[in-house]
């Protein structure tokens, strides 16, 4: 069966069909990358920490991850024995003597996931034997039970008082392997490199911890590198960072999660260089704790390499309408999108996740789900997102919608809550173990309202005080008891919210006099005035040249339509003729003398707005139609000190379909003072663009490079048929008008048909399939409470594609019942 598209009023969807790729990874020590034990008789300052009897005195245990269905689990151990080889070990860079002979045995012990033991072999330089340099085959059993299996390897003093070194790989094959410490090292004159992977999945930072690095011994001893999945961030840590001898070093990695963006959670690359040094090999240890202070599990990699794959939850925001960052008193329409991700082989049961909405911003609904529902709690600000099962290598987005309005400028606002109880959490039920795990509780996203910026009025020629500088050096003499003045324009706009204080930073050359033995240096009084208001600042006796600072506290606002007035003036001083007087450079790149307002008033996107090539102002839009975008945008140092705006659009993906675009002039405010300028762009939507909804956003900024930002949000639908009444109708407020629509197929093959609607005000649409001349009543196929593109209640969709849908049979017609629903404010 075909699917069509049929748009009443205003329709559009498109079918998207995704194909996931299952990834399987096998757990592995990569050849060289040989993990090692210390006998307990080495001390804990030799490097292992863990096994010295002065130190942790145990063993090290390695997790194997045994999902059902399993058919085989074969565990191989690379070179198991300690010193079977004899002197051809250690250039091999394997086990290593210490003393006159091999004094040192390991235990390899398995656990079944019940606890039970299940096998145990000793390794010491008799045995076992054939296994000295190659993968020995320490365990294979068909059908294993389901689990995390244990393989405890051990040199501790309860196994061995010897102090021999022995290197050792580990793999299971088709199976993960993990442990929450490793011991690592190399031999005299070599270095190791190891290929781990920290599974991080909460929180804003997390921690390394190495032991005993000897970076306070001659030499290079190797680094410490962590990479987030994405690549996009990474630390290294080498000679000046890691421990000494014998001592912890902690490092805490953060600063990878975003505001608006807390992701690149999942397989961390955990690189570890090792190099031995002038006294000798050297060894340590590594691990790794998450912002809680639990331990961070840390995976081998898998047989190509690479990392194994584990379930992943990530969110990020974005401001869909109003000004970004926030205006202070201005409300912005943020969208929060949260992602669970499972890329493994494997089947992921009874996920949810929990996420909280902070008290920071106000909820606005529009909760969406690709997969499974979502509930929204107002009294506590609780989302619950019930998704069911996930499927191996898909994903599930939830998306919501909450508004900021700040309060003050600079002002931090979370929009959801910070790691901990209320995290955003999600759990499901492991396909290993079938008991229920958590990732999460991830980073909060926040906004940040827009700063105080200090705005500059520079002393210009003329005596005038503009927003640019001058190009030319000019000096003003102000002599003794005199004074000379320059005056802003245009005057403000608009109103000036100021938040500090104002400075006048003058370059001043003072000229001074003598009588006699008395010298005089001059004295300078500012004076800045406007509306009536005048505020003064002095300094006395400037002895030199150079920069000067005038300070006038307690103004917080200045009206629209005034003017700053500065008067620098010379205080009468000095004897008869001999009195000081001042030179003031200004007017050029170098001495820009100037005033500085600390404020949050300044260039402003107010709307950005769509519409037809009709002028018409709409939000939904077909391919193969062309916006026009017009952006208003304000500066209350006046429209001319607006130096432009740029466009980019977003596709449904997030890609860019329009990329940083200058807009062009369509309006300049023409009153006197000028506080605005209209900007337009014309958007042609290809008719191959893909549906859904574009975001839009508008860049403008001032001559001084301060911007804002405002974005909006248009629908994409598909080029289809459009279906109005075929008349002119009137209604009194909060009554329901119903037509018809009548859907032939004229094919040769039934087609199922999406149904869209659009409506220029708010009013409700409801849609039903006329069918009860059969005698089962008519259908009820969608609803809509306010006309603006989004049912809230789907109740028929045959292609499952989320969107309401009628079948329609070949050479056959339906008829739909539309119902358009007016409330009681409804006007036109």
């Amino acid at each position: 069966m075909k699917s069509r598209i049929l748009s009443i009023l205003i329709l559009a969807l498109l079918l998207l069909n995704a194909l996931h790729v299952r990834k399987i990874s096998t757990a592995t020590s990569p050849d060289g990358q040989w993990l090692c034990v210390q006998g307990s008789g080495a001390p804990a300052q030799f490097g292992d920490y863990y096994s010295a009897s002065d130190g942790g005195d145990t063993y090290y245990s390695f997790y194997i991850e045994v999902p059902p269905g399993t058919s085989v689990l074969d565990i191989d151990i690379f070179d198991p024995d300690v010193g079977l080889g004899g002197s051809g070990e250690v250039p091999l860079n394997r086990d290593r003597r210490r003393g006159g002979s091999w004094d040192t045995s390991t235990k390899y012990t398995l656990y079944d996931p019940s606890g039970t033991e299940v096998i145990s072999v000793i390794g010491d330089s008799t045995g076992p034997a054939g296994s000295d340099g190659v993968w020995w085959d320490f365990y294979e059993v068909s059908n294993p039970a389901s689990g995390i299996w244990e393989l405890r390897i051990d040199s501790s003093s309860a196994v061995t008082t010897g102090n021999d070194i022995n290197y050792f790989g580990l793999r299971a094959n088709g199976l993960n392997i993990y442990a929450y410490r490793i011991s690592v090292g190399t031999n005299p004159s070599l270095s190791r490199k190891y290929d781990l992977y920290l599974y991080v999945h909460k929180g804003c930072q997390f921690s390394v911890r190495e032991w005993d690095w000897d970076s306070d011994s001659s030499g290079s001893q190797g680094f410490i590198r962590v990479t987030s999945p994405s690549g996009r961030f990474s630390v290294e840590y080498d000679d000046s960072d890691l421990s000494p001898n014998a001592a912890w070093n902690s490092h805490t990695i953060s600063g990878w999660t975003y505001d608006k963006e807390s992701d690149d959670y999942g397989l961390w690359h955990f690189e570890v260089n090792i190099t031995y040094y002038g006294r000798g090999g050297n060894y340590g240890v590594v691990e790794a704790y998450d912002f809680e202070g639990n331990p961070i599990k840390i995976y081998l990699p898998s047989d190509t390499g690479g990392p194994p794959s584990k379930p992943t939850l990530s969110k990020e925001c974005t401001v869909i309408s109003g000004p970004d960052p926030p205006n202070v008193g201005v409300t912005s329409t943020v969208e929060v999108r949260v992602e669970v991700s499972n890329p493994t082989s494997q089947t992921l049961n009874s996920v949810s996740v929990v996420d909280y909405v902070s008290s920071d911003v106000a909820w606005e609904d529009a909760l969406t789900t690709t997969q499974g529902a979502a509930s929204y709690d107002p009294g506590t600000g609780r989302i619950d997102w019930n998704i069911g099962s996930l499927s191996p290598g898909s994903s599930a987005e939830m998306s919501y919608r909450v508004s900021v309005t700040p309060s003050s400028s600079d002002q931090q606002l979370s929009i959801n809550l910070p790691p901990g109880p209320q995290g955003t959490k999600a759990s499901y039920t492991s396909p290993v173990t079938s008991l229920s795990e958590t990732i999460g509780p991830i980073c909060n996203l926040k906004l940040t309202s827009s700063p105080a910026e200090i705005k500059q009025l520079h002393l210009r020629d003329s005596y005038s005080l503009k927003t640019s500088k001058g190009s030319s050096s000019l000096s003003e003499s102000i002599l003794n008891g005199e004074s000379s003045t320059w005056t802003q324009t245009p005057a403000f706009a608009a109103d000036l919210n100021v938040e500090g204080d104002i400075t006048v930073l003058l370059y001043i050359v003072p000229h001074r006099s003598f009588f006699f033995i008395l010298v005089f240096y001059p004295d300078v009084r500012v004076t800045l005035s406007y509306d009536g208001n005048s505020y003064t600042s002095t300094i006395y006796d400037i002895t030199s040249a150079g920069w000067y600072t005038f300070s006038f506290p307690g103004i917080t606002n200045i009206p629209q339509g005034s003017s700053i007035t500065l008067t620098v003036e010379v205080l009468p001083d000095g004897i008869f003729n001999w009195r000081p007087w001042v030179e003031i450079y200004y007017n050029s790149q170098t001495y820009d003398s100037r005033v500085e307002i600390p404020t949050s008033s300044y260039v402003d996107v107010e709307w950005v707005k769509t519409y037809d090539s009709s002028n018409v102002e709409r939000s939904t839009f077909s391919t193969g139609e062309t916006v026009v975008v017009r952006a208003k945008v304000n500066d209350p140092f006046g429209s001319g000190d607006i130096a432009g705006a740029w466009i980019t659009v977003y596709f449904p993906d997030h890609t860019k379909a329009v990329d940083n675009q200058p807009m062009s002039v369509e309006t300049v405010d023409p009153s006197t003072p000028s506080l605005y300028k209209i900007f337009r762009y014309d958007y042609s939507i290809p008719l191959t663009a893909p549906t859904g909804t574009y975001l839009i956003v508008v860049v403008a900024n001032e001559t001084n490079g301060v911007f804002s930002s405002y974005s909006t949000t248009i629908t994409v639908v598909l080029g289809g048929v459009m279906f109005e009444p075929n008349q002119s109708f009137s209604a009194p407020a909060g009554s329901n008008v119903t037509y018809n629509v009548y859907v032939f197929n004229t094919g040769q093959a039934s087609d199922v048909f999406d149904l869209g609607e659009t409506a220029n005000q708010t009013v409700g649409v409801d849609i039903w399939l006329d069918v009860d001349w059969l005698g089962g009543g008519d259908v009820h196929i969608a609803y809509d409470a306010d006309g603006d593109g989004v049912w809230e209640a789907v109740y028929a969709d045959a292609n499952a594609n989320g969107k309401p849908d009628v079948s329609v049979a070949s050479n056959s017609n339906v008829t739909l019942i539309v119902t358009v629903i007016l409330p009681s404010t409804v006007s036109g």
